[in-house]
């Protein structure tokens, strides 16, 4: 059995479904019976808790041999993640996939980063089987500014020249799948997941001109401009301060180095920017997205 805690999240959702194609018993870990459901048949089993609970956390840790751990970045992380590593520790041990994240590392100035590293060293001095995952960007994450690109042609970003190794949320499930059914492959291991190539935003936005066959410009913002319009958002002011710590390590050039991982594991390419805007394309064909 394969549990997946975060299994509503953009990785998690995916990596059910992953899981369920490949033939494998699947349990989803979730707080929202209804939303897991739908990714979900014959072959998975939803458990509904929270991290914080330990009862449904034993419960739903029962013969299980594989762990995806992965829980919405919060302040509470480190003390939530640890404790499920320590109920592992107690049920069967398990072989553990962690997603982590950009600038991971214990002294790291992105406090996101600080707290997966964190839980990490925990992990490793569980004695539990593992691998962390750290992808820089997701893919996805452009899709937040469709409308936004829809309605002005222009594509925001406080990232002004770095380019950012980014991944599709797709490969990120393709390659925890693998690692969680096979418990040889890169065990107690860190691995980058990246395309075959780093992006500008500048080159992003060359690449959706092209993808959507209209005239898109890159428009740099400040981090002052970016603060503003989280907050106008209703973005907590810790999430906004990690935000800004992300923009500050991509302008550093932390994300910036491509890595073979995903096609490694996955014995091919890595999917590109440019096959993610087609589909993107694709989804929005007939709607007329963009203004003429």
């Amino acid at each position: 059995m394969k549990l997946v805690i975060g299994a509503n999240g953009r990785v998690g959702s995916r990596l059910v479904k992953e899981l369920v194609a490949m033939g494998e018993p699947v349990r989803a870990f979730v707080r929202d019976k209804a939303k897991a459901q739908a990714g979900l048949d014959a072959q998975g089993a939803i458990a509904v808790g929270e991290l914080g609970d330990v009862d449904s956390l034993l419960a739903a840790m029962t013969d299980v041999d594989g762990l995806f751990l992965c829980s919405p970045v919060h302040p509470d992380q480190v003390a939530l993640q640890n404790q499920v590593i320590d109920i592992a520790v107690q049920s069967g041990r398990p072989r553990v996939v962690k997603l982590s994240g950009l600038a991971t590392y214990l002294d790291s100035f992105v406090n996101s980063g600080k707290w997966h590293a964190q839980t990490e060293a925990h992990l490793a001095a569980s004695g539990l089987p593992y691998t962390c995952l750290h992808p820089y960007f997701f893919m996805q994450n452009l899709a937040f500014q469709l409308p936004r690109i829809r309605s002005t042609g222009k594509l925001f970003s406080a990232v002004t020249e770095a380019p950012i190794a980014m991944v599709d949320a797709d490969d990120i499930a393709a390659v925890t799948a693998k690692l969680l059914c096979d418990a040889s492959l890169h065990l107690g291991e860190t691995l980058p997941l990246t395309t075959d190539r780093a992006y500008s935003y500048e080159e992003i936005a060359e690449r959706m001109s092209q993808a959507f066959e209209l005239p898109i410009v890159f428009t740099p913002q400040t981090q002052a401009e970016v603060a503003e319009n989280l907050r106008k958002a209703g973005q907590p002011d810790w999430h906004v301060e990690i935000l800004l710590q992300f923009n500050q390590a991509f302008n550093q050039g932390l994300g910036a180095t491509p890595h073979p991982a995903v096609a490694e594991i996955l014995s091919r390419p890595a999917r590109t920017l440019e096959q993610f805007l087609k589909a993107v394309e694709q989804e929005t064909e007939g709607q007329n997205p963009f203004p003429s």
